[in-house]
């Protein structure tokens, strides 16, 4: 944190002094990428162990999220939307085996990150477009207390009105999912193109052996085990 402020320090006091636009965008330039003086960049080994961290998180996430999804809409007969849950499934299933190629040195790994990235954002704009054009469930309202029946009843008597409350809520629930998950899938699979050029770097380097102790010295060997037989004494001559 100190060698960043030096340095923004150091870069103000060049900027005050009337340095050359050229040089004040290559100081900006060297900033924002990491590479100020004083700033080691990130390696490559370190940046490629982040992105198998983050698919092995994402992937679980997504299993674990769209599992029962699927499993409850099957049981509900909410056939697309056990399309859809399935689909993210497939995508957390698909990132798995991205990140097991990247850690066997394959640079193929990305593409199927990439793709497990693109495809689950198909499948959750798929719910999104289902959820907000399908009617409103009835059975939500059902579902809900009897005292929040009544105040929703004082509230909008009109039954057309209450329904119209409940599909603007849905339309509104179904732009957040769409939303967040362009802003996320897509910032992911920005990342993983961005590191392409990293997992390169770290798969053209030659691997790295581990080195073994060396084997421990064979052991004097075993000693001639003695009789126990009683001596008997040579034969006297006559």
């Amino acid at each position: 944190m100190t060698k960043k402020r030096d340095f923004m320090v150091t870069m103000l006091r060049d900027l005050r002094a009337g340095a050359s636009p050229r040089r004040s965008q290559g100081i900006c330039h060297a900033f924002l990428t990491n590479n100020a003086p004083g700033m080691p960049a990130q390696p490559p080994a370190s940046r490629l162990q982040r992105i198998e961290q983050l698919a092995l998180f994402d992937a679980v996430s997504l299993l674990i999220v769209a599992a029962p999804a699927a499993l409850v809409a099957l049981c509900t007969r909410e056939w697309l939307t056990a399309i859809a849950a399935t689909g993210v499934c497939i995508c957390g299933g698909l990132e798995l085996c991205g990140r097991k190629r990247l850690q066997r040195r394959s640079a193929g790994g990305i593409r199927w990150l990439c793709t497990a990235q693109l495809c689950c954002l198909g499948f959750i704009l798929f719910y999104a477009y289902h959820l907000a054009s399908r009617p409103p469930d009835r059975g939500i309202l059902a579902m809900l207390p009897s005292f929040t029946r009544e105040q929703l009843a004082e509230l909008s008597p009109d039954p057309n009105a209450l329904e119209t409350l409940f599909r603007t809520a849905q339309r509104i629930t179904a732009a957040a999912i769409a939303f967040v998950a362009i802003l996320y899938q897509g910032g992911l699979v920005f990342y993983y193109l961005k590191s392409r050029d990293a997992a390169r770097a770290v798969f053209n380097e030659p691997p790295m052996l581990e080195s073994q102790p060396p084997p421990l010295p064979a052991g004097p060997p075993p000693l001639p085990q003695q009789s126990t037989a009683p001596l008997t004494p040579p034969p006297r001559q006559r």
